[in-house]
C-alpha cells in the first residue's frame, strides 16, 4: 500500500536516505523499462526477418528470379541461395 510521506518533517539525514531510495527505485524502473523495450524491438526485428525468409522461400519455390526475390524481400542473393 502506498503511503504519503511528510518530507517537511524529515531530518536532513532521513531526507537524504529517502531521496536515495527514490533514486534507486527510479533507476530500477528505468532499467526494466529500457530492457523490455529493447527486447520488444529485437523481437519485432527477428519477426520481420523470419517473414522475409518465408516470402523468399515461397517465391523461390515458384521459380521466381533471384533478383526479383532480393528486390521484394530485401534479402541478399547469398541469403536467398542458402534457403
Amino acid at each position: 500500500m502506498l503511503q504519503s510521506v511528510d518530507l517537511a518533517s524529515m531530518t536532513p539525514e532521513e531526507r537524504d536516505r529517502y531521496d536515495e531510495s527514490i533514486k534507486i527505485y527510479r533507476d530500477y524502473v528505468n532499467t526494466i523499462t529500457d530492457t523490455s523495450h529493447r527486447e520488444w524491438k529485437k523481437g519485432q526485428t527477428e519477426g520481420r526477418k523470419k517473414e522475409k525468409i518465408e516470402i523468399a522461400r515461397n517465391m523461390k519455390a515458384e521459380s521466381m528470379p533471384l533478383k526479383v526475390i532480393a528486390k521484394v524481400t530485401g534479402l541478399s542473393p547469398e541469403e536467398i541461395e542458402r534457403l
